[in-house]
């Protein structure tokens, strides 16, 4: 890893092997970058490539460690260093458990609260179970931040639910005495999702086919079949209409009041969602906002917006300091 620096020891330019990190990666994940990039600056680690560079790996004293592609890996290198003493490789040099998290197949497996919980993941972990897997302790941990988890009979809108990593461990959090609605527009991630459900023999639980956004209509969707599936982003990917719905709207479709946690990851529409509907969040009077604030829209991360909007309407607003940043709102 290469790193170029600019005037007043900014970070310009970042390397890894042969491919660039552009400036908004750069900005995005700056802290966990410059920690790498020290450790390696240090001799404790290096990134080498095999096979004709078709496979990155990354090497130290006593491991070497298969990464995902460039791609995943600018998100994620961070947080494999940061659990390096835990992880358990197979053969091949594939993580086969890391921070507590086994993977068995397409199954990982986790202990959350006394219950053994069980995910349906890609085989090719590198490419689109690492987040939902190799880091679950990590994400749980920032969408608790400050205020814990949901609470025992309390009522979660698990939005943005991908493949259930919140969702069914909010089910264990909320007991057969709450509720947990998952939205999710995308239909292979909500397939898995379905799947993961039915295999944790969970009951109060119920998926959702929709998104949510700033208000209730038909909207673009480009479908990637997992991981950044978005609200009207251009690309060349397939592009679907789905439903989405307002935060009051979701309230109605979930045949609720209000809910008592909501957990948002929707690419980017977390922004919208908020502030089409500021007075109503005004008036709910203990809903806990869990929202990842890690997304760039128009050049800004969302995490100033959302602050600036629960700020507003008189939250107490933090966001994580690294990691999978989250906003958390509450009163």
């Amino acid at each position: 890893m290469n790193v170029h620096y600019g005037p007043g020891e900014t970070v310009q330019s970042m390397q890894i092997g042969s491919v660039a990190i552009t400036p908004l990666q750069i900005k995005q994940y700056l802290p966990s970058l410059e920690k790498c990039a020290a450790l390696m600056a240090a001799g404790r680690f290096r990134i080498i490539a095999e096979q004709g560079a078709s496979r990155l790996l990354l090497q130290s004293e006593s491991k070497v460690v298969a990464l995902p592609p460039v791609s995943t890996l600018i998100d994620y290198l961070g947080g494999i260093i940061k659990h390096w003493n835990s992880l358990e490789l197979d053969e091949t040099h594939n993580v086969h458990s890391i921070a507590g998290v086994t993977l068995e197949g397409e199954l990982a497996r986790v202990n959350y609260r006394g219950a053994w919980l069980e995910y349906e993941v890609s085989p090719k972990w590198a490419e689109e179970s690492l987040e939902e897997v190799f880091f679950w302790s990590d994400l749980l941990s920032n969408y608790h931040y400050r205020v814990g988890p949901p609470p025992r009979d309390g009522i979660v809108f698990d939005l943005g639910s991908y493949h259930g990593l919140f969702g069914i461990a909010a089910a264990i959090d909320v007991g057969p005495g709450g509720r947990v609605f998952c939205f999710e527009p995308d239909a292979k991630s909500r397939s898995t999702l379905e799947a993961n459900c039915k295999r944790n023999d969970l009951t109060n639980i119920e998926v959702i086919q929709a998104g949510v956004s700033g208000r209730t209509e038909k909207r673009s969707f480009v479908s990637l079949g997992g991981l950044g599936s978005c609200l009207g982003c251009q690309s060349n990917a397939t592009q679907d209409v789905v439903q989405v719905y307002s935060l009051p709207d979701c309230c109605k479709i979930a045949g609720i009041d209000t809910p008592t946690f909501v957990k948002a990851d929707i690419e980017g529409a977390e922004v919208e969602m908020v502030e089409s509907c500021l007075e109503w969040i005004k008036g709910l009077p203990s809903t806990v906002f869990s929202i990842a604030s890690y997304h760039i829209v128009d050049g800004e991360s969302t995490r100033i917006r959302l602050e600036q909007a629960f700020r507003k309407v008189k939250y107490h607003v933090s966001t994580t300091p690294s990691g999978h940043q989250t906003t958390i709102a509450w009163r």
